[in-house]
């Protein structure tokens, strides 16, 4: 199994410094990121959540036109899309995350004891 940190480093880490990511991009690609999942909605949620994401992908597009005035249209547009690609290294943190947990407790990797607390309200 991959680790959590080394695919952090290889894929995610390595492509935001070669882009150069600056951190008002980084809070849109998260924010396009949030409003990627659409599981367990109702077709009226999904349709909401699909307007989020266009919404924050407009403003990505138009931070970069803002921002990088140097830049054609292709190299904008070039630039957007390794921004998005992004959101599949986030899914995949996810997915090995979750590996990881699920390996640490079936091993009792953490000396767990089996103690449940009751937390009142």
């Amino acid at each position: 199994m991959v680790q959590l940190s080394t695919y952090l480093h290889k894929e995610v880490i390595s492509l935001f410094k070669e882009i150069k990511i600056s951190p008002e991009e980084y809070a849109l690609m998260k924010m396009i990121c949030f409003f990627s999942t659409t599981a367990i909605l109702t077709q009226k949620s999904v349709n909401v959540v699909q307007r989020a994401r266009v919404k924050y992908e407009q403003l990505l597009m138009e931070y970069i036109v803002e921002a990088y005035p140097d830049l054609n249209r292709e190299e904008r547009q070039m630039r957007m899309v390794k921004i998005a690609s992004a959101n599949r290294h986030f899914l995949q943190l996810g997915i090995l995350d979750n590996a990881y947990i699920t390996k640490m407790f079936s091993l009792n990797m953490a000396n767990l004891r089996k103690q449940y607390i009751l937390i009142c309200t």
